[in-house]
């Protein structure tokens, strides 16, 4: 069998092997040459290596040395995929697809990759087609790679640095907020409203608008919710963007300073995982999330918002606790996000109208601020030279207002 002869040599074969070959292999692709495929496709990897009774074993390592040398190549949106299927690529957002196919050839590894077009745009029928790119290579057996090593961590406690600011007030409801790095060192404040998906950048006098896309032509859901809520997820120039008002998750682009409609995902983007958008649903009419299976077999409850941090994935109940999978972090309001791997999270409603921001990490103390209103949205990012949270009250009166204030010792 191809993997148990791979899987019995890999102490003996180097790791360089299997990496070298797969550095030539995407080298001989030549992407830069493909006809209507650039550094921001959306695209999926597949590995398939069903000639082995226990291929499954070694299609990891196959995968995570790809998309390794991918992300060297400046392509920032690689999906991987647990199978080689059109549809499912298309509903993880992928636009092209590159299988990474493997067969024994006496003791050598034969491995051949296809690239194709999957998917075409909006409203366009899906491609049936002609590969756009082979390459083929042989090795010998190779070895797994060594763990990457782990990031480095803060140096100093980081604790929240008030006092809260306002920054603007934005017409309607926000229903979710993202700090993304669209161009340039710092990242860009992305709101969500039931109407619009905006881009701000924060300036030393306050906030300017960069670019606005209408969402009021978009499919609504059929059971929206009184309390809308969203998420916002950012990778290489894309937004990622869903809400319960809307019937799709949606992906916007970002170039030349401008925004535009992309693709449509089959959920709300609450994370990105391993080079791929996390989808969720709502549960419809309610101001919830069902319910699911979100990723690798784990099953999460009904809950008002997700997260995930480099490691885990974080959620508030029903119950208004914020919990790690099984395990309780605190009691908790509904906005939730994450940053430098800790959790920003609200209180449960207070009685006197405001509202208390808290920082949790497992190696530092909880740090607090209170904000003056009942916080809805809530997100962190390093905006002007500095790391900084937002925070979104709904008003009475309509519209929102943000806030900024800082975090003090965070990672730079």
């Amino acid at each position: 069998m191809l993997a148990a002869l791979l899987l019995s040599t890999l102490a003996a074969a180097p790791a360089q092997d299997l990496d070298r070959a797969l550095t030539a292999l995407v080298q001989d692709l030549h992407l830069a040459d493909v006809p209507g495929f650039d550094a921001s496709s959306d695209l999926g990897v597949a590995v398939d290596l069903s000639a082995a009774n226990d291929g499954d074993r070694l299609a990891p390592v196959v995968s995570g040395l790809v998309r390794r040398r991918l992300d060297q190549l400046g392509l920032g949106n690689v999906l991987p995929l647990d199978a080689v299927d059109d549809e499912q690529a298309r509903l993880a957002g992928a636009e092209w697809l590159l299988v990474i196919h493997g067969e024994r050839r006496a003791t050598q590894l034969r491995l051949f990759a296809t690239l194709r077009q999957i998917d075409a745009g909006l409203w366009k029928r899906p491609p049936v087609g002609a590969i756009a790119a082979i390459a083929e290579h042989t090795i010998d057996p190779p070895a797994a790679p060594p763990p990457a090593p782990p990031p480095p961590a803060p140096t100093t406690a980081p604790t929240l640095q008030g006092p809260p600011v306002v920054l603007t007030v934005v017409p309607g409801r926000v229903v979710a907020m993202g700090a993304c790095r669209l161009d340039g060192e710092d990242e860009r404040l992305v709101v969500l409203t039931e109407h619009a998906l905006e881009i701000f950048a924060l300036t030393a006098s306050g906030v300017s608008r960069l670019a606005s896309l209408d969402l009021r032509a978009f499919p609504r859901a059929r059971s929206p919710s009184r309390e809308p809520f969203g998420a916002i997820t950012c990778g290489n120039a894309k937004v990622a963007f869903g809400s319960s008002d809307l019937a799709t998750g949606h992906v916007a682009r970002w170039s030349a300073g401008a925004l535009s409609h992309a693709a449509t995902l089959a959920g709300i983007p609450v994370a990105r995982y391993e080079g791929r958008w996390l989808l969720a649903r709502p549960n419809p009419g309610t101001s919830w999330y069902a319910a699911q299976k979100l990723y690798d077999d784990v099953e999460i409850p009904e809950a008002y918002a997700l997260a995930r941090t480099d490691e885990r994935m974080l959620l508030v109940t029903r119950t208004y606790e914020l919990r790690d999978h099984d395990k309780k972090i605190a009691d908790a309001g509904a906005a939730l996000a994450t940053f430098d791997g800790s959790a920003l999270f609200t209180a449960p409603r207070l009685e006197d109208g405001s509202d208390i921001v808290s920082m949790y990490s497992s190696e530092y103390p909880l740090s607090t601020i209170r904000i003056p209103a009942p916080v809805q949205v809530i997100t962190a990012g390093r905006m002007r030279q500095r790391s900084e949270v937002v925070t979104a009250s709904w008003r009475p009166e309509g519209g929102s207002e943000l806030r900024v204030f800082t975090i003090r010792g965070s990672a730079p």
